[in-house]
């Protein structure tokens, strides 16, 4: 068996020129044929997909949202869609808070809940004389300092400390 390295049909124009594809292998037996790996559409770029109806699909994710870029009879052609998709639309910048560890709030009281409550993941919590107050649960982070805050002025008094001490009722 020999190896031969793929070759796009349009690799003497210009256009195709520019683009580097990463390289690809496959084995063909004696007569020329390709092996099972190409005849079970083993796709060996990343965001191609063989699609029913004999083509190659590319499919790229882009702002959140899968974006359909056409169907190719090689894979090549549908990676090079791929790339020039991406030359013309660069990656949005996305405005990212800072990480906090799962489970933190920057509120006194606060935490985030895992998987059991996500439309509220926010629950709120105090201590007072060993005695543990669970407050609920919040659709919002502030909504759960809030509810904190009233308990702990309701508990401790005015002289509470709290998450939103100007907002004292």
């Amino acid at each position: 068996m020999a190896t031969n390295t793929c070759r796009l049909k349009a690799a003497g124009s210009p256009r195709h020129k520019a683009l580097s594809l990463p390289k690809c292998e496959y084995t063909e037996d004696s007569s020329g044929n390709r092996t099972e790996n190409e005849l079970l559409h083993i796709p060996r770029y990343p965001n191609v997909y063989w699609a029913p109806g004999n083509r190659w699909q590319a499919r790229i994710m882009w702002k959140r949202e899968r974006q359909f870029l056409g169907s190719f009879e090689t894979q090549e052609l549908a990676y090079i869609k791929i790339l020039e998709f991406q030359k013309t639309h660069p990656k949005p910048t996305l405005k990212v808070a800072p990480k906090r560890s799962p489970g933190r709030s920057q509120y006194t009281g606060v935490a985030y809940a895992t998987t059991e409550f996500r439309r509220k993941p926010w629950s709120a919590s105090i201590r007072h004389n060993k005695k543990r107050y669970n407050l609920g649960y919040f659709a919002t982070e502030e909504a759960a300092a809030r509810a904190y805050d009233k308990k702990c002025l309701e508990l401790r008094g005015p002289e509470a400390r709290l998450n939103f001490p100007l907002d004292k009722p």
